[in-house]
């Protein structure tokens, strides 16, 4: 599935990262159901299914600012 295929890539890029010395891709924790929900009834939209996966089961965006990075909910 796209969750898994995510993660095996983030590992892999963090691999090749340590490799050359470089910081490794950090996410912040997943998000809980219940906190998904809250921000959407705050915001007043409804995310898609994939991104919703992508926040319950891979994480919250990355810990550091990357001019390329994942930003948090």
């Amino acid at each position: 599935n796209k969750i898994d295929f995510i993660k095996q890539k983030i590992a892999q890029v963090n691999q090749e990262r340590e490799a050359r010395g470089k910081k490794l891709y950090i996410l912040n924790p997943p998000l809980s159901e219940a906190q998904i929900q809250a921000f959407e009834n705050q915001h007043f939209i409804q995310l898609p299914e994939e991104y919703r996966a992508f926040l319950l089961q891979v994480g919250n965006g990355n810990q550091e600012t990357y001019s390329r990075g994942i930003n948090r909910l």
